[in-house]
């Protein structure tokens, strides 16, 4: 919380040091209307800047008196959903590569580590049109074939 010194200053005049270091140590007491009380002065809503942060993983932002707070951390689940985005783009960049049109049928070998993606295994063959996907230990990175 801080002061808005184009407003206080005229209005407070040597008494806005006090009332800023106040603000600035959360010395106030918040009142309806978005008025807060620092010692013996009130304050309005435009004399005061309100700045919200959030905690660590946290993203926060207000106005209009409505402030929204949003978990910024990534889960699991959200991770997993990346390399499946990831995988998706690595194969169609190889059928680019392989000159492969847009509407043929391929079949995708996956290497060993990346078997976890076949958690999303319906979502990869909608994208890529591919009509079987396995895994094999031999290769270190995804193989795409025409079916």
């Amino acid at each position: 919380m801080k002061p808005n010194l184009p407003v206080l200053g005229p209005k407070l005049g040597k008494e806005l040091g006090p009332v800023r270091a106040a603000l600035e140590a959360g010395e106030f007491e918040e009142l309806d209307g978005g008025r807060f009380r620092v010692g013996e002065h009130e304050l309005g809503p435009d004399e005061v800047l309100v700045e919200r942060t959030g905690k660590q993983g946290w993203a926060v932002a207000s106005g209009d008196g409505v402030t929204v707070a949003l978990d910024t951390g990534l889960d699991a689940e959200l991770e997993l959903e990346a390399l499946v985005l990831d995988l998706i783009h690595r194969i169609n960049s190889l059928r680019k590569e392989q000159g492969l049109k847009l509407t043929d049928r391929i079949r995708i070998t996956l290497p060993a580590a990346q078997k976890e993606l076949l958690q999303h295994e319906d979502w990869i063959k909608q994208e890529t049109l591919a009509v079987e996907i396995d895994t094999d230990g031999g290769s270190a990175e995804p193989q795409i074939a025409k079916a």
